[in-house]
């Protein structure tokens, strides 16, 4: 650990008790733990959802169908419904953490110790994963650089609804549903299901492929086992957030399908399974072989530990 990061203040990141011997009661813990992922899904789509359509009225002409269409280049229309979803997020995971399982919310990894220079580090680990994969695509020559769009507000736009959209799911898939399952079974159990859980929320996106889907579960993976390591969430937020302004505002490529405005215009010119397509470079083979290699390392070596 970082000796400018205060983590005493953390719990330790282990199951709170060894898998019991009587099937019966892992049958019963395997369910009861299902109708909590279920109640809180359940919970996050009503309140969220609920957050989310009252900031509508602030963007009285969002067009749904470019939403459908993988169309999110008005960050202006998407930033108050993110907002909405940030706070019903909040509001539903912190019940169920602190009250449904009478835990501190100190788990959650917010403490403002060290934020900012965690931050940093998950965003240069972002850049340096696809920072490789853009590269050897333009060595090679399946993409070319045909130009530059610099606008800075839409930058700035866009960094910010990437942090809150980041947020979001970092609350749902590692503050909440990764410490649940560790907490009732493995670390195991916590890493392989919460990864498998977060790339099934993205098979919808614009532009899927079973690549895409191989490398955003390998992405849940590795933003899981660095927030069991870390102790703190900021590390895997600034990975998440960075990865996806980088990959499409910088880049120019797709973020997870959706179609975003960029510093770079790239023309593809290789396949989609090299490039990545439409959906973005998280759809390449490339950088499948980067993530999986940070997750070996990690799982290997447990840096930190």
């Amino acid at each position: 650990m970082d000796s400018d990061t205060n983590y005493s203040s953390m719990p330790e990141f282990e199951p709170s008790k060894p898998l019991p011997e009587d099937p019966g009661s892992i049958v019963k813990r395997i369910f009861l733990t299902i109708i909590k992922l279920l109640s809180y899904g359940l919970s996050l789509v009503i309140v969220s959802g609920l957050f989310s359509y009252l900031m509508t009225w602030f963007v009285p002409d969002l067009n749904s169908e470019d939403l459908q269409q993988g169309d999110i280049s008005d960050w202006r229309s998407m930033l108050p419904i993110y907002l909405g979803m940030l706070v019903g997020t909040y509001l539903v995971t912190l019940f169920f953490w602190k009250i449904v399982e009478g835990q501190a919310i100190v788990v959650f990894g917010l403490s403002i110790n060290g934020a900012g220079w965690n931050l940093i580090k998950g965003g240069c680990v972002a850049i340096g994963i696809l920072g490789l994969s853009f590269l050897f695509i333009l060595v090679v020559g399946f993409i070319r650089i045909v130009g530059y769009e610099f606008e800075l507000i839409e930058l700035l736009g866009f960094l910010l609804l990437f942090f809150i959209a980041a947020l979001v799911e970092e609350l749902i898939f590692r503050a909440y549903l990764f410490s649940l399952i560790l907490k009732e079974f493995s670390l195991n159990a916590a890493l392989f299901i919460s990864a498998l859980l977060f790339a099934i929320l993205h098979i919808g996106n614009a532009h899927f492929t079973w690549i895409a889907f191989l490398n955003i579960f390998l992405g849940g993976y590795l933003l899981a086992f660095i927030f069991y390591l870390r102790r703190e969430l900021y590390t895997p937020l600034g990975l998440h957030w960075i990865w996806n302004f980088f990959q499409g505002n910088i880049l120019g490529f797709g973020v997870s399908g959706f179609t975003v405005s960029s510093l770079l215009v790239i023309e593809k010119q290789g396949d989609d399974w090299l490039t990545g397509g439409a959906f973005g470079l998280e759809g390449s083979v490339l950088t499948t072989a980067v993530l999986l290699g940070f997750c070996i390392f990690l799982t290997v070596y447990k840096p930190g530990r």
